[in-house]
């Protein structure tokens, strides 16, 4: 009884932590100066079942630390239940054995590296895509590469630059590539500010008149064999989608936690 309310603890020490985090922002650094450490941190609660008698309840966390413009994201998952009112903790997800080795235990705990921050004028990031948007998200909507994990990791890359960094703000591109080994889901967006010389205008100099493009060049490349089958495509290998548009974009708040565009 005592380790299950010591763990109930823990929990909630982990929430306030998470919830002070976001609430309390850090001081901007002096002008010119990079941002030195820092860290950000995030959990889930949900189950695991790896039979049809071992079940665990889960803790998911996912710490990111920065270093300047450098960040790196991991991934812990703590597969845990109580019996006999004692804590046990799944082991196999910690410790090596004839099947699994260290480095197939622990690389997968890196989710991804990254440099810059999505919004900034130089955002690249390598490994986890959670939540990608392209524009204002009528092509590419919060689109993961993360819906197969544990059982299938995927590497993705998030490249977006803004004409800011060269002190030319007209022009900027968004690019995600959802798998970098397989090349399948790969979307563009290029877009223009036609108002950002233009000073004397309130917000709308970040108007942004932008181009998308998305494609799937597999779309059933993570289902079980034969299912595509049932939905009436004869030749899964090749099935293709691909969407094209033109939007208007009027960002407000670009700035993390919150963020707002029309």
């Amino acid at each position: 009884m005592t380790k299950r309310l010591l763990f109930i603890v823990l929990l909630i020490v982990l929430f306030t932590g998470s919830l002070n985090a976001e609430e309390a922002a850090p001081a901007a650094p002096a002008t010119g100066a990079e941002p030195g450490f820092t860290f950000a941190f995030g959990f889930a609660l949900g189950y695991s079942a790896f039979s049809e008698t071992e079940t665990y309840q889960k803790l998911s966390l996912r710490p990111d630390f920065g270093f300047g413009k450098f960040g790196i994201g991991l991934a812990m998952d703590i597969n845990y239940r109580f019996v006999d009112s004692e804590l046990e903790v799944r082991s196999e997800d910690w410790v090596p054995d004839d099947e699994h080795s260290f480095f197939d235990l622990y690389l997968p705990m890196f989710r991804y590296i990254r440099y810059g921050k999505k919004h900034e004028p130089i955002f690249v990031k390598i490994g986890a895509v959670e939540d990608m948007t392209l524009g204002n998200g009528f092509i590419m909507n919060n689109y993961a590469n993360t819906l197969f994990l544990p059982e299938t990791r995927i590497s993705g890359l998030e490249f977006d630059m803004d004409g800011a960094l060269f002190g030319f703000p007209l022009l900027g591109f968004e690019t995600v590539v959802g798998n970098l080994a397989a090349l399948d889901v790969v979307g563009a967006r290029f877009y223009v500010r036609p108002l950002v010389f233009i000073k004397d205008l309130p917000i709308l100099p970040n108007l942004q008149i932008g181009v998308t493009y998305a494609m799937d060049q597999d779309p059933f490349m993570y289902v079980y064999d034969g299912w595509a089958a049932t939905q009436g495509v004869a030749d899964a290998g090749s099935a293709y989608a691909d969407a094209f548009g033109i939007d208007l974009k009027l960002p407000i708040l670009t700035e993390a936690p919150v963020t707002f565009a029309l």
